[in-house]
């Protein structure tokens, strides 16, 4: 599979695997930010991607 992926900053890092056994990419917050447990939120990543 393509993906295109188009950075909205030149600081966003771009997907990738940590490992070799890693079933998916790992994508990076674009900022540092605090989630408390139990909570849902959006996370910045600084990228837009086309699946």
């Amino acid at each position: 599979m393509r993906l295109r992926i188009h950075r909205l900053h030149a600081s966003a890092d771009l997907p990738r695997y940590e490992s070799e056994a890693a079933a998916g990419f790992d994508l990076a917050a674009s900022s540092d930010l605090t989630i408390p447990p139990g909570e849902v939120a959006l996370v910045p990543t600084g990228l837009v991607i086309e699946v």
